[in-house]
């Protein structure tokens, strides 16, 4: 798997503090990337990420983030076929072993 740089420069800003990116480099290459990542819960970022409580705190609280402006945007969309709902909703299941509907 290829781990784009922009990738490990905005994780390694929300880990702070010393080597945070080659820290960031192997935190994502040890989730799988991004997505896998994206999906882990706090405790599961300190345990298998090695993170302290801050760090995993900042990770997730970035994801939930981004996951409201999506969710926000979803309450605007309007889409044109099938293939414009799932490129619209990929994005929040490739973090998920099963898909969940809620």
């Amino acid at each position: 798997m290829q781990v784009r740089e922009a990738d490990v420069e905005l994780a390694a800003r929300l880990l702070g503090g010393r080597d945070t990116h080659s820290r960031a480099r192997v935190l994502i290459d040890d989730w799988g990337g991004l997505d896998r990542l994206a999906g882990a819960s706090v405790g599961e970022l300190r345990g298998r990420g090695r993170l302290r409580p801050a760090e995993a705190e900042r990770i997730r609280a970035a994801v939930e983030l981004g996951r409201r402006l999506s969710e926000r945007a979803a309450t605007r969309a309007r889409f044109s076929g099938g293939r414009a709902v799932f490129d619209f909703v990929a994005p929040s299941l490739r973090a998920l072993e099963q898909e969940v509907f809620e």
